[in-house]
């Protein structure tokens, strides 16, 4: 330790006390963080903790120790934020290809790959404050579009039916119509809200465009809470069917 230039905290700042054995089948101390003289002084408190207090299948104590952030890194930390779980599920290959076309869709809507290739051309060292506010720009725009593409086909589960994409789609065309309906009412309806729930259900434009009329509307409605209703009596079927295929896709993408 001495020829590394390194010092036992714990010894430092414990040095009157005896230290109790940190290998739960020894006498002694064998355990510990060693720092360098210069940042000794950032060290606020160290200590070690019970046996499995910690590590539950460890048979060592843990050793922690706290530094002073702003003068150990010159600046104050920041409260790590919890990860996002993920709607997204990797096991469909079906699902994989929908969200690699969707998030495409996005990065060419906001023409990143554009804005991408000009900046790669430039050094790093050579971007302009302009350079590096269209990076975070760029950067934010593809988080966004990776959120949305997985909202688009990450799954919505029911406690009362079984998922399976057909009923899915049968729910988004009753919400679409519904939707339509407040829409020709002069309700508040965003357009937004009503493309996304024309695209869920695979409501071509061509439908949509055809649909106009309320007289229109409440037919659509009313067969797509039939169809919705028929889809919900048999979610047991079409779940098993949806399972064989997924299984059927799993075991053909594996040969491709």
């Amino acid at each position: 330790v001495n020829t590394c230039g390194l010092v036992d905290i714990l010894r430092l700042q414990h040095n009157s006390e005896q230290f109790p054995a940190t290998y739960i089948r020894g006498k002694n101390r064998i355990d510990g963080i060693f720092v360098s003289h210069q940042i000794v002084h950032t060290v606020l408190r160290t200590g070690l903790t019970p046996f499995h207090s910690f590590f539950a299948s460890s048979d060592h104590r843990a050793v922690y120790v706290d530094f002073a952030a702003n003068l150990l890194f010159n600046s104050n930390t920041y409260e790590l934020v919890r990860q996002k779980g993920r709607g997204l599920q990797l096991r469909d290959p079906r699902i994989v290809d929908a969200y690699i076309l969707s998030l495409f869709e996005q990065l060419d809507y906001h023409k990143v790959m554009k804005k991408l290739d000009r900046l790669v051309k430039i050094a790093v060292e050579d971007w302009t404050e302009r350079d590096r506010i269209t990076y975070e720009k760029v950067d934010r725009v593809i988080t966004e579009s990776m959120i949305y593409a997985e909202s688009t086909c990450a799954k919505r589960y029911s406690t009362k039916y079984h998922w399976s994409p057909l009923l899915l789609q049968a729910v988004y065309a009753y919400r679409y119509a519904r939707l339509r309906l407040k829409e020709a009412n002069n309700l508040p309806v965003t357009q937004k809200a009503i493309m996304y729930h024309q695209k869920q259900a695979k409501i071509t434009d061509e439908q949509h465009k055809e649909i106009k009329a309320i007289g229109q509307i409440v037919q659509f409605l009313r067969e797509a809470k039939a169809c919705m209703k028929e889809q919900q009596r048999k979610h047991v079927e079409l779940r098993k069917d949806y399972v064989e295929s997924l299984a059927e896709a799993m075991v053909f993408s594996k040969f491709l």
